[in-house]
């Protein structure tokens, strides 16, 4: 059974879904990796909010804002700390900025657009193209007569 709490919760993330557009779906991840983290704590201290427990194994000490680049936009969180310091989220390593995923696509694009730099493109009856940077990223389909050769570029554009 759900406790009073998560109903309301859901309610706050289903209005900002519908109501934000485009940004609603971060703002409900946001809300999401907020809870885990929370939960995470919870689990780690083995103890809720002012719970008295024998099995305590430390206390909650307020939140250290966070900025975490995703694929879906910049997320502003609150990562939650305990008195001694102990306390590390699994969703993301202690000094990490970037989601990994976002890093890996960020880094591909860089080497293509380095690859692309490189490449001259002509056509099969050797006239040239001048320049392969108008080559929209990832798709290098062309025309029949076009072919892309791996040639370094002799030209100073």
């Amino acid at each position: 059974m759900a406790r009073r709490g998560d109903d309301k919760d859901l309610m706050w993330i289903w209005q900002e879904a519908t109501g934000q557009g485009d940004d609603g779906l971060r703002k409900v991840m946001e809300a999401v990796i907020q809870r885990i983290q929370e939960e995470e704590l919870t689990s780690f201290l083995k103890a809720d909010f002012h719970e008295r427990t024998h099995e305590r194994k430390g206390y909650r000490n307020g939140y250290k804002p966070r900025a975490l680049m995703t694929r879906l936009g910049r997320m502003e969180l609150l990562v939650p700390k305990d008195r001694e310091g102990q306390f590390q989220s699994e969703l993301f390593e202690q000094y990490q900025r970037n989601e990994k995923a976002y890093v890996h696509v960020a880094k591909h694009n860089r080497q293509m657009k380095e690859h692309n730099r490189q490449m001259d493109i002509e056509r099969e009856d050797g006239s040239q193209r001048p320049d392969s940077r108008c080559i929209p990223f990832p798709y290098f389909v062309w025309p029949e007569p076009w072919v892309v050769k791996g040639v370094s570029s002799t030209h100073d554009w």
